[in-house]
Order: C-alpha cells, then structure tokens, then sequence
C-alpha cells in the first residue's frame, strides 16, 4: 500500500477523486466500489466538479444498515442515490448489501456471487473515520491490506444504529477478542 500525506483536506480530497477517477477510467467494464460516510462527501463533490462521468455499469456499495425499510432516507443506500448516481448522472446498477434481491438469508451469498461475477472491483473507496478506523474496520482490529477486504461476512453492533453489515472481498478477516 502507498501512504501519500497530502498538505490539506482539500488536497486528499482532488488526489482521492482523481486516483478514482483514473482507476475506473482504465478498466470501465469493471464494477466500481464504494463508501459512504464524511470522508465521502467531499470526494463525490470533486467528482462532480471534475466532470467524472462513471462508465462501469456496476458499482457495489461497502456496506448498509440492517434493519431499515426499504427505501429508508437514513440508508447507506439512499445517501449513495444522492451523492453518487443522481449527482453523476450515473444510470448504472448499484448493488447495496441487505437490499433488493440482496436481503434475507441468501442475500449476502447472492452478493458476493454477483460480485464474482462481474468483478472484481476496479477501485474500492473506503473512508478514514475521525478515531482512526477504515471502512467498518476500527483501529483496534487487524487490519487487512484493502486487496483482502470483501467477502467475508459478519455482523457486529454500532451504537444505536442496530446491527450494521460489512462484506469484505477475497479472506476471512480475523474478528477482534471482545
């Protein structure tokens, strides 16, 4: 993995959505993947400002809340809607874990299959939280590098938000002891 250190927010922002850019570019039959959170907001704007009009015709969201109706506002999946298909222009298939076809006991497995199918993933973002933690990963954990994340499966509790789902791609990721 290469670490650039950027001189500001706004920097790390041009340099995260045009290294995105040029990775979805170079392979536009591959699906895409991608994050949601604040690190997000600003890429997906500079996106919009760049002129970036996605070519894939699948992109694969990280994550989602269990437990939300269909259609929630709250849902990864309606903040993915907003800031990256409607904002682009984008007409492909999104695929969000726990949603659609990919809800119930076989969904995560259909998921993954179809992810198998079309992939794998031209380029992967993931946010850098506040504390420290990458994607649904806490700094306490062993961290992967991100060409092992995907397709391992597991659950854990996040606040109050219920139960949140994180796929991971390639090998199981060790569960931190409790």
């Amino acid at each position: 993995m290469r670490v650039i250190n950027a001189k500001d927010a706004d920097e790390a922002v041009k340099l995260a959505a045009e290294t995105f850019i040029e990775a979805a570019d170079a392979r536009p039959d591959a699906p895409i993947g991608l994050a949601t959170g604040g690190t997000m907001d600003g890429i997906y704007l500079k996106l919009k400002e760049l002129g970036f009009r996605p070519k894939t015709k699948h992109a694969f969201a990280l994550d989602e809340y269990e437990g939300l109706e269909p259609g929630s506002e709250n849902s990864y999946a309606a903040e993915l809607r907003d800031k990256f298909v409607e904002r682009l222009g984008w007409t492909g298939t999104l695929h969000v874990p726990g949603t659609g076809h990919y809800s119930g006991e076989t969904g995560l497995e259909l998921l993954e299959q179809r992810l198998t199918e079309l992939g794998p993933i031209s380029v992967q973002l993931l946010g850098l939280g506040s504390n420290g933690h990458i994607a649904s990963m806490s700094q306490d954990q062993n961290l992967l590098p991100p060409q092992d994340w995907l397709s391992y499966i597991r659950q854990r509790e996040v606040t109050t938000h219920g139960f949140f789902r994180a796929w991971k791609m390639c090998q199981p990721m060790p569960i931190p002891k409790a």
